[in-house]
């Protein structure tokens, strides 16, 4: 008898059933999650850290840049701002977009707020500490793809996890999910041929963004400021400020807040879809930051270097639709837009985009349904900055704020179509919209 319930236990641990699997509960996975529970499905939201949070607590990226800032994401930046400001007093009245008065908040305050918000939904069970590391998919004659959940890695890899979905959503930020049910997954730089990009190189090429290494420093004693001049690369912002200090030394010494969040080292990656080399470039970059926080150490200041290094950019899933450049620079809205992204190309390490101004260019443009849902593929959603994209659109898109509103989609169409038991591309992107604009994440179309 006890050998049977043992068994039992087992296999209620390692084979699981829901309506909708979030794998990565990075901003885009956690909107995608909320959103799916809160529209009546049962969610297991999938973590291979022990912290859910993804770049602001893992990377550090504690101050977002992006717009609009909305729906749930908006929810969570109020809740930071009631309860975590670093000089514990809230700003009031708050404005979370991009303007003089742009905050960032410590990576403890998002795990926080996060779990908050995670425990109010009675739908969602979290599990961290498991990697997804292969998905459950069968392939028709016609080359169409049926996803019904995935199988996650713990207990030293001895112990799959069998998770069986209705819809999963690939929110991991690296688009691994897509690549391991083979859908048509993109790397590094299109060609002008590939997307009829004006702006992109006559040939492909595995070059994407550089990494950065994220750190805070905090002042323990004294009251001096080190002397910049001295200062190896790397702006910083202060509490409550969005300056980059990099350019206004003065004003900053003379304000001695005592705290910074530092874009610390920016180094390349030969291969950010590979973990040792991104571990390679972390070392990389950690030496390259002893410089200036041996200057903090100097000054009483602690150095807190984050735990990863930031990514911007990794794989991208060719969907029904690409965006483009061209999306952003007419400000297109398709008919199935779901979200909005009113942000430029921050194409980091590209001075040919820079020369060209291409930032001050774009407009405010939507990103649409058809580039959530992976080409020939079914039962498959991509939420975050793996969606599709040529590399200039997702220069833009990529950021935190819109990559939670596009999250926060996923969540939603993911639950109308359990709801309503129809495939991905039969849901009523009219019935998404609507709820999405009651939710705030865009308005009428």
């Amino acid at each position: 008898m006890k050998g049977m319930v043992i068994d039992m236990y087992e296999q209620m641990l390692h084979e699981s059933n829901c309506d909708v699997v979030v794998v990565g509960a990075g901003p885009s996975g956690i909107s995608a999650a909320i959103a799916a529970a809160r529209n009546g499905t049962k969610v297991i939201l999938l973590e291979e850290d022990s912290l859910p949070g993804g770049a602001p607590v893992d990377m550090y990226v504690c101050m977002t840049c992006g717009d609009p800032r909305v729906g749930i994401y908006r929810e969570l930046l109020d809740f930071l701002n009631e309860n975590h400001t670093i000089d514990m007093e809230p700003v009031i009245p708050f404005h979370a977009g991009m303007d003089d008065n742009n905050h960032w908040w410590m990576p403890y305050s998002y795990a926080h707020t996060i779990s908050h918000f995670l425990s109010q939904e009675p739908n969602i069970r979290l599990i961290t500490g498991v990697r997804a590391t292969s998905i459950l998919c069968k392939e028709d004659s016609n080359g169409q793809k049926k996803v019904s959940g995935v199988i996650a890695s713990h207990g030293f890899g001895t112990q799959p996890l069998v998770i069986h979905a209705k819809v999963t959503i690939d929110s991991t930020g690296t688009g691994i999910l897509a690549e391991m049910a083979g859908c048509d997954v993109r790397y590094g730089a299109d060609t002008k041929a590939d997307f009829g990009e004006e702006y992109a190189p006559d040939e492909r090429n595995n070059r994407v963004m550089p990494c950065t290494l994220m750190y805070i420093t905090q002042r323990m004693s004294g009251d001096t400021m080190p002397d910049f001049s001295d200062f190896r690369g790397g702006g910083f912002v202060e509490d409550k400020l969005y300056n980059w200090s990099s350019s206004i030394y003065t004003e900053a010494l003379a304000r001695n807040k005592g705290i910074y969040l530092h874009w610390g080292a920016t180094v390349e990656c030969a291969d950010t879809r590979d973990d040792m080399l991104l571990g390679e470039a972390y070392m990389q970059a950690l030496v390259q930051i002893e410089h200036n926080a041996k200057t903090w150490y100097e000054h009483g200041f602690t150095v807190q270097a984050a735990p990863k290094i930031g990514v911007r950019e990794c794989r991208r899933v060719m969907g029904d639709y690409v965006l483009t450049i061209y999306d952003m620079l007419k400000g297109n809205f398709e008919y199935d837009t779901i979200a909005v992204s009113n942000y430029g190309v921050d194409l980091w390490g590209s001075a040919k985009i820079d020369e060209k101004g291409l930032n001050k260019k774009f407009r405010t443009y939507g990103i649409p349904y058809r580039s959530l849902l992976p080409k020939h593929t079914e039962g498959l959603l991509i939420a975050g900055k793996c969606i599709s994209g040529s590399r200039f659109a997702c220069s833009s898109y990529r950021v935190q704020p819109i990559v939670a509103s596009i999250g926060q989609a996923c969540g939603t169409a993911a639950a109308i179509s359990v709801k309503d038991n129809i495939q991905l591309r039969e849901v009523s992107v009219t019935k998404v919209q609507s709820i999405l604009q009651k939710c705030g994440v865009i308005d009428s179309l």
